[in-house]
């Protein structure tokens, strides 16, 4: 019998290290995208100012364009980068999901059974990390983990 567990992938890394194409930064040093002055090339890239509005979460947007709120935004502290005539909106998205822990791994576990103590015990059978979003983990399980393992009703009430 197999088990799957989904749980926050804490060895993440922060998406301005993957592509210098794609950056997302905040001109606050508080936060973890925190870049003085980003530089772009303005021949190949386009730069738009960001607004980040913090109430428990972050969520960065296109300055204007998300939640505007006199207390709780703070407008064209940040920006993203993007290769020209490209939509930066995925970038921001990504940004936003790392900022906010919604990175997970899934873990696949399998029952054994000791003969000498007759007990069971779930080992880990195998895992896969960096996941953004729950959408991202339900089309994994759904597309790779539910066939490979042969499981039923995974999409219960948990995801």
């Amino acid at each position: 019998m197999y088990k799957v567990i989904v749980e926050h992938d804490h060895d993440t890394e922060n998406p301005n290290d993957w592509n210098i194409d794609y950056q997302c930064y905040s001109s606050s040093p508080k936060h973890s995208n925190y870049k003085q002055d980003p530089k772009h090339n303005k021949e190949t890239q386009d730069a738009y100012p960001l607004d980040c509005y913090q109430h428990g979460d972050i969520v960065w947007s296109l300055s204007g364009k998300g939640h505007q709120c006199d207390f709780d935004t703070a407008r064209g502290v940040g920006v993203v980068i993007v290769p020209k005539g490209e939509d930066p909106q995925s970038t921001i998205d990504i940004m936003n999901q790392y900022l906010n822990g919604e990175i997970y791994q899934v873990c696949i576990q399998v029952e054994t059974h000791c003969k000498a103590c007759d007990r069971s015990e779930w080992d880990m059978h195998d895992s896969c990390a960096g996941f953004y979003g729950v959408e991202s983990v339900k089309q994994y399980i759904a597309g790779e983990v539910v066939g490979e393992y042969k499981l039923e009703g995974v999409f219960g009430n948990e995801l």
